[in-house]
């Protein structure tokens, strides 16, 4: 494998320098929008306020933002959110980073230069990185941990052994699924290193436990409510969220990667894939486990009843990174020389722009707030003794609508039926795409004994949505999902 040094070393740190500023310019100033928009951020940022931990998820991300946010003490959530919104940009860079680096060593430093733009303007990376979330800490570690693998393949040694066991360790850290990633490297962290033999084995290996008990140590320090939480996460993992199961979740997870993932680099990951069986006894072990892990992680996640587009993070992150590296260094076996660097140039030319026109929508998406519009809407056009009802997730509150009264529920169908919202005195109702479609859609079906009230609120929200004379104020929903989230208010009493 080849060695970066001298002008490849260069090329490559510049360019990780360069992803690095450019993802912070772009994502910084897009991530000051309100706390409570993404519907996960406020559990995290009451968490953080609070000391206490729910072990949903590990506590590694909250553990550091709660120790570097200015906002925690004085209890101002804004800050506190664009504090983790923060540190989720810079995981992002970390991913960024390692990718230019992993693909550095495959492939040469333009290869590596290469796939970190190209990562950089895929919309959905993009997106996750303005969120108080753990996806890009999860990313963050994957991608580390496979350059960890690189380096120990490449010359393995008690430093480089120290880094696999550090990266393996935000892996499984960083969220629970990063477990799936842990047989993969352990083939590397725990064979005897060609200097150091057991002994640097044995480093890694307490290293990489160490730093695990660490970072996790509040699942062992309050084992009955990291056991609550994990029971009840395995049972929406088995049984659905809200009693509701998707249809067909490996056909839609399949749909959902073709939109997302280039189709130049899907076709560069089958390529890619098609060459190391071809040359099966070159092919080096560490290209084994990335051709594999996207095929045993998407194995695992369409097993599970629990559906969400984020699951697919590391599969998707994998597949574009291979699916470039991997035909750069085909080509450049292919036609060495000026032939090689404009075939290069030319395939990331035509992914780039594929990604780009994909990009800019989510970028200029983060400019407006499908929310504030209606906040403004109502404060203008509503009677001050106007009463909503609303989806949780709409997230409007008095202080934004001019003090107009707001009455809420995960689902606004389960306050009442239109009649008894009326009687209420309720006058409008707000409902988000983002929490109905799961009724009116026809991709998800609940489970038996949750029949009756799926379909109580399916015919709700088929109800009030059929009602176009009824609909005063309608936005689609459109990337990205926090700030417009598919939008409509209802006048009910114009409902039939």
């Amino acid at each position: 494998m080849r060695m970066v040094s001298g002008l490849n070393f260069k090329i490559a740190s510049l360019a990780s320098a360069f992803v690095l500023i450019l993802l912070l310019l772009l994502v910084v100033p897009q991530s000051r929008f309100n706390w409570w928009y993404h519907n996960d951020e406020p559990s995290k940022v009451m968490q953080v306020m609070g000391g206490m931990r729910n072990l949903r998820h590990p506590p590694l991300m909250l553990s550091v933002v709660s120790f570097f946010s200015p906002g925690k003490g004085n209890g101002d959530e804004q800050k506190v959110v664009e504090c983790g919104r923060l540190f989720s940009t810079l995981c992002a860079g970390v991913a960024l980073v390692a990718l230019v680096w992993m693909a550095a060593l495959r492939a040469g430093s333009f290869a590596g230069a290469g796939a970190g733009l190209l990562l950089l303007f895929q919309p959905w990376f993009f997106e996750a990185a303005h969120y108080f979330k753990e996806d890009t800490l999860f990313l963050a570690g994957v991608v580390l941990t496979f350059t960890g693998m690189m380096l120990c393949e490449q010359n393995d040694n008690l430093p480089k052994r120290l880094f696999l066991a550090f990266a393996l360790a935000l892996c499984v850290s960083g969220k629970y699924a990063g477990w799936l990633a842990a047989p993969f490297a352990g083939f590397y962290l725990l064979r005897p290193a060609r200097k150091g033999g057991y002994a640097a084995a044995l480093a890694g290996a307490l290293f990489f436990a160490g730093l695990v008990l660490w970072w996790n140590w509040p699942l062992l320090a309050d084992w009955n409510t990291f056991r609550e939480a994990a029971s009840d996460e395995g049972y929406r993992l088995i049984k659905g969220e809200y009693g509701l199961l998707v249809v067909s979740p490996a056909a839609d997870y399949l749909r959902l990667l073709r939109e997302q993932i280039p189709a130049v680099l899907g076709v560069g990951f089958v390529i890619y894939g098609g060459t190391c069986i071809w040359n099966f006894k070159k092919t080096r072990p560490v290209e084994w486990c990335l051709l594999a892990l996207p095929f045993f992680y998407f194995g695992i996640v369409a097993l599970s009843a629990k559906y969400s587009d984020r699951y697919l993070f590391p599969v998707f992150l994998l597949v574009c990174a291979a699916g470039y590296y991997g035909p750069v260094l085909i080509l450049r076996r292919i036609w060495p020389g000026r032939a090689g660097c404009a075939a290069v140039l030319l395939l990331w030319s035509v992914a780039l722009a594929d990604s780009y026109s994909r990009w800019l929508p989510v970028y200029l998406g983060f400019k407006s707030d499908s929310r504030g519009q209606l906040a403004e809407y109502i404060r203008t056009r509503l009677p001050s003794d106007a009463v909503i009802a609303q989806d949780l997730n709409v997230s409007l509150n008095p202080a934004i609508t001019g003090g107009r009264r707001i009455e809420e529920d995960v689902f606004v169908a389960d306050i009442g039926s239109v009649a008894e919202l009326r009687a209420l005195g309720v006058t409008h109702v707000a409902v988000s795409y983002e929490a109905y479609h799961r009724f009116v859609d026809g991709w998800i079906s609940p489970v038996p004994a949750q029949r009756g009230q799926f379909d109580r609120r399916a015919a709700f929200y088929r109800l009030i949505l059929k009602n176009k004379a009824a609909i005063c104020w309608d936005r689609p929903n459109q990337v990205p999902k926090a700030l417009h989230p598919g939008l409509t208010l209802v006048d009910i009493e114009k409902v039939e």
